[in-house]
């Protein structure tokens, strides 16, 4: 599938995103690194998708081949198969029309396995357990950001709050990570997978048809799980308040992205300018308690029906 016309500085560029943004994720351990990381997927869906498999899988194994031999670490290995096997299925998806919760969740499963084993492959190198490895690893990283409150200037009494507070943080954190660590991994195909749908509806590329965006919403058997979640947080069992919790986390999720789909489509029909779009989106990213509001607007909207799309189905 030709992404645009065939040129070969399109080609060019497609190769030269790829390496840059892979080579920046890999040597940049800061925001920069992280930033560009974030959106390695991208270049990678659009190069699969303007050469499939005969030219993608040759550069990508001399991606990775390269990157290893120059890095000479297994975690270039790790971290280039995840980019080249999630954007194989989030490509193959996008060809075939498939529904994005679809493409999102078949997508974060290559980072979601790698990303653990490359995490018990160290432990195992360093004859570490990797259980208590990773609590004093959150300790730590938790002590950093408190220091880095520090130098800002954050009043004293939240500061001394969570130094006190600093063992009772990271047990949370600890338990809650499996859901945290998977909504990273939606959040991070759900924006690549925006940023390649707005790429190939602007270069009008032909035999692909994706389907509007404000009138998505979770199935409404889904409320259930909610509800569980919150049952099983409620019980006097400490593992019942861990599995709810996680499971709290992801479904609230869900209803932000349906919440988020309420608020594309008010924008849509008021016509409310980019920019101020945008600004409005990066609000809801920063912002914890907008994102909240969002989230209940998305659950609400399973028996308030603000769009109307049930009817109109019905």
């Amino acid at each position: 599938m030709a992404i645009g016309k065939k040129s070969p500085w399109v080609e060019i560029g497609f190769i030269t995103a790829v390496m840059l943004f892979l080579a920046t994720s890999i040597y940049f351990r800061n925001w920069t690194g992280f930033a560009v990381g974030l959106f390695s997927f991208t270049p990678l869906v659009l190069f699969y998708l303007h050469y499939q498999w005969k030219v993608f899988i040759p550069v990508s194994l001399l991606l990775a081949v390269g990157f290893f031999l120059v890095l000479g670490k297994h975690e270039a290995v790790f971290l280039i198969s995840t980019y080249i096997l999630s954007s194989i299925i989030i490509g193959e998806m996008i060809r075939r029309r498939i529904a994005i919760e679809r493409v999102v969740l078949a997508g974060i499963i290559p980072p979601l396995i790698s990303g653990a084993g490359m995490w018990f492959f160290q432990a195992f190198k360093n004859h570490v357990d990797p259980v208590s490895s990773f609590y004093s690893l959150i300790q730590q990283n938790l002590k950093g950001t408190i220091q880095y409150y520090e130098k800002i200037g954050i009043d004293k009494e939240t500061i001394e709050f969570l130094n006190s507070s600093l063992n009772d943080l990271t047990t949370v954190i600890f338990y809650l990570f499996p859901g945290m660590y998977l909504i990273a991994l939606i959040f991070t195909i759900f924006l690549n997978y925006l940023l390649v749908r707005f790429i190939l509806i602007k270069l009008e590329t032909p035999a692909l048809h994706f389907s509007p965006l404000t009138s998505w919403f979770a199935p409404d058997h889904c409320v259930w799980g909610l509800i569980f979640s919150c049952a099983l947080l409620i019980l006097p069992f400490p593992i019942g308040k861990i599995i709810g919790g996680n499971l709290f986390l992801l479904f609230m999720l869900l209803y932000f992205f349906q919440g988020l789909a309420l608020v594309a489509d008010f924008f849509k029909k008021k016509e409310v300018r980019h920019f101020w779009q945008a600004f409005s989106y990066f609000l809801l990213l920063i912002w914890p308690l907008l994102s909240a509001v969002v989230a209940l607007f998305g659950l609400f909207d399973l028996w308030i029906d603000f769009r109307k799309i049930r009817q109109v189905e019905g």
